[in-house]
């Protein structure tokens, strides 16, 4: 268990245990065990080994469902990346959006917010954000008052904001995050 508290997301192994990443590119045959990082030098050249662990796919109990084919959040190496979301209802996903801009944000910051603590992490742990608008000149300053609600004004996370010209089910704002393991 990491992170203290963590609900039991349902989480599967992706490729193998460890990955090995040579620095020039050449292929290398007496590799280290699985998980000890390597450096190997020889008379022309050094060669860093690097080990990467098995990405992990998260369903998170409580969560929005799903509106397309993917999972709430994929870890890797301690970081964490989290499916942009739509401001769905996870108790009720039928429910109708609410229509002005500032209770999307809300309702897709918390949705967030559940995914986060459903992997043991929370919004003090997120690094960078994007933000996607349909009406960007329109929505742009409600959703950013709304959305700096929810993070300390001196720990802000590094943030895109694009203009699209349409979201999933009508939706006026989606949020994704990328968040890192602390340690």
């Amino acid at each position: 268990q990491r992170g203290g508290r963590r609900r039991h997301a349902r989480a599967t192994r992706c490729g193998s245990s460890a990955a090995r990443v040579i620095a020039d590119g050449s292929p290398f045959k007496n590799t280290p065990a699985a998980g000890t990082p390597d450096i190997l030098a020889d008379s022309t050249r050094t060669t860093i080994v690097s080990t990467m662990t098995a990405s992990l796919f998260h369903m998170i109990p409580g969560g929005a469902r799903p509106v397309a084919p993917y999972s709430h959040a994929v870890e890797a190496d301690g970081w964490v990346f989290l499916t942009g979301q739509i401001p769905n209802h996870p108790e009720d996903d039928a429910r109708p959006f609410a229509p002005d801009v500032e209770d999307q944000t809300r309702r897709v910051m918390d949705n967030l917010a559940i995914v986060l603590e459903g992997v043991g992490l929370g919004l003090g742990d997120v690094v960078a954000a994007r933000v996607f608008l349909t009406r960007f000149e329109e929505d742009y300053e409600r959703m950013n008052e709304v959305y700096l609600s929810y993070f300390p004004s001196d720990r802000l996370p590094a943030r895109t904001c694009i203009g699209v010209t349409a979201l999933a089910r009508g939706a006026r704002v989606e949020i994704d995050f990328i968040a890192r393991r602390p340690g």
